[in-house]
């Protein structure tokens, strides 16, 4: 029994070697050789289309500037920690 065609793909490829098979004839992969039908979902892979979107892209930046901020923020206080006695140094005099 063949699946249903998913509507959001955006290609196919090859289930052996993953090779890019979108708009391609039926017949074998240019890759690795092993036979293909794209309408035979058996035989192929379907691609996903990219599900990116402005909301996510925001998520993913602040998400990234915390991460960063969070570390930075604990190898100033490491550092500090560990050479306070030479920056005291350099204050008091």
């Amino acid at each position: 029994m063949q699946s249903p065609v998913d509507e959001t793909a955006t290609g196919i490829s090859c289930t052996n070697c993953g090779y890019n098979l979108t708009h391609l004839p039926p017949g074998e992969c240019p890759e690795c050789g092993k036979a293909f039908d794209p309408d035979d979902l058996r035989t192929v892979n379907r691609i996903r289309a990219n599900k990116s979107t402005p909301a996510r892209a925001v998520v993913h930046a602040l998400t990234w500037l915390f991460l960063v901020g969070a570390i930075g923020s604990v190898v100033v206080i490491i550092i500090t920690e560990l050479f306070w006695p030479v920056l005291s140094w350099f204050i008091d005099s």
